[in-house]
């Protein structure tokens, strides 16, 4: 399952987790990302493996929007459920 994901400047996709492992490759911008313990710089052209059940969140740093394509381990989206540190979960098609 493929998407492709725009984070505006100074916003960021949250910290979250799920079971399935992930590859997030930035096609354009500047930002940080942490995997568990782990935070690096990214920028386009990255690729970034996340492990299934890693805490992971992406900021973007820049001044113009961040763009990564990412890719499951999944047959559809609705597969996914995003679990997040205050212990709330969200599956796509839940409302």
């Amino acid at each position: 399952t493929t998407g492709v994901c725009t984070i505006a400047p100074g916003g960021e996709l949250g910290r979250h987790r799920h079971a399935q492992p992930e590859v997030y490759h930035y096609l354009s911008g500047i930002g940080r990302m942490q995997v568990d313990d782990e935070v690096f710089d990214v920028v386009a052209g990255t690729t970034v493996f996340v492990p299934g059940h890693a805490w992971h969140h992406t900021v973007n740093s820049g001044c113009d929007d961040l763009r990564l394509f990412y890719c499951f381990a999944a047959d559809s989206f609705a597969e996914i459920r995003y679990h997040y540190p205050d212990g709330s979960q969200w599956q796509a098609g839940e409302t």
